[in-house]
C-alpha cells in the first residue's frame, strides 16, 4: 500500500503538467513573510480579585449576598452582633469624658499655681504636685483616647463591606454561626478587568519579548481579542522550563 501510494503521488504532477502546459505563466520568485502564530492554553482570571475574613469575634446576624451575586462597592455584606462592642464604646467615650474634666480642672490649677510661684506666693514642691497632676491627667485622656478609637474600630468591624464592585465567588460561613478574627467570610472577583496566564516554553521566549504580540481565542463564536498588555515573569519554572 505505502508503494502505490508514493507512485500516484509521483505520477500525478506530470498528469497535471500536461493539462495546464497552454496556460502555464511564468514569475519572479520572491521572499514572503507570513506571521507564525501558535496557540498556547490559558486560564482567565480576574486582575483584582479577594477574600474577605472576620476582624473580630461574634455571632452572625445577616448574610446578604450569596455565590454569584453582583456586589456594588461599600455594599453591605455581613453584620456580626455588636451589643458588646456597642458597650465597649459607651464605656470608653465616658472614661474618656471623665478624663477630659479632670484635665481641664488640672490644667486650670496648674495656671492658678503657675501664677502664684512665680510670685512665690507658694513652694516649689505644691507646684510640682500640680505640674505632676497636669501631666497625668494628659496621659490618662490620651489612653482613654485611644481605648475609645479602639473600641469604635472594633465596632466598625462588625459590619463588613465590599471593598470593590464585583461577583460573590464563593461564601465560607452560615447564618448564625459564631466566627473568629481571621476566618474565611467570602471571596470574590472584580469581572471589568480580566487577565489570561498562560506558561510559554522557554524555547519561545525570546521570540515573545521581540514582538509582544498576541491575541485571545475562545472556544465559542466568539471574536478573537487582541491583548491592551504583557507581563512577562522573569523567571523559569524548573520542571516545566516555561
Amino acid at each position: 500500500m505505502l508503494t502505490r501510494l508514493l507512485i500516484i503521488l509521483c505520477l500525478l504532477p506530470f498528469a497535471v503538467l500536461a493539462q495546464t502546459y497552454a496556460v502555464l505563466q511564468l514569475a519572479a520568485a520572491e521572499n514572503v513573510s507570513t506571521p507564525l502564530e501558535i496557540e498556547l492554553d490559558g486560564v482567565v482570571e480576574a486582575e483584582q480579585q479577594s477574600t474577605l475574613s472576620a476582624q473580630v469575634s461574634g455571632r452572625i446576624e445577616e448574610i446578604n449576598f450569596d455565590v454569584g451575586d453582583q456586589v456594588t462597592k461599600g455594599s453591605i455584606i455581613l453584620r456580626i452582633r455588636n451589643n458588646e462592642f456597642l458597650a465597649r464604646v459607651q464605656i470608653s467615650r465616658a472614661n474618656q469624658a471623665a478624663a477630659e474634666a479632670d484635665l481641664q480642672d488640672a490644667q486650670q490649677e496648674f495656671s492658678r499655681v503657675e501664677g502664684l510661684i512665680k510670685n512665690k506666693a507658694i513652694s516649689q514642691s505644691v507646684y510640682d504636685k500640680a505640674r505632676a497632676r497636669l501631666n497625668s491627667t494628659e496621659a490618662r485622656l490620651a489612653a482613654s483616647a485611644a481605648a475609645t478609637k479602639e473600641a469604635q474600630e472594633q465596632l466598625n468591624n462588625t459590619v463588613i463591606r465590599a471593598p470593590y464592585g464585583g461577583v460573590v465567588l464563593e461564601r465560607y460561613i452560615e447564618l448564625g454561626e459564631t466566627i473568629q478574627p481571621g476566618q474565611n467570610i467570602m471571596s470574590g472577583y472584580a469581572p471589568e478587568h480580566l487577565r489570561v496566564k498562560v506558561q510559554v516554553p522557554q524555547s519561545l521566549i525570546r521570540a515573545v519579548r521581540h514582538y509582544r504580540s498576541a491575541r485571545v481565542l475562545f472556544e465559542d463564536d466568539i471574536e478573537p481579542v487582541n491583548i491592551e498588555k504583557m507581563t512577562i515573569f522573569p523567571y523559569a519554572e524548573t520542571q516545566s522550563h516555561s
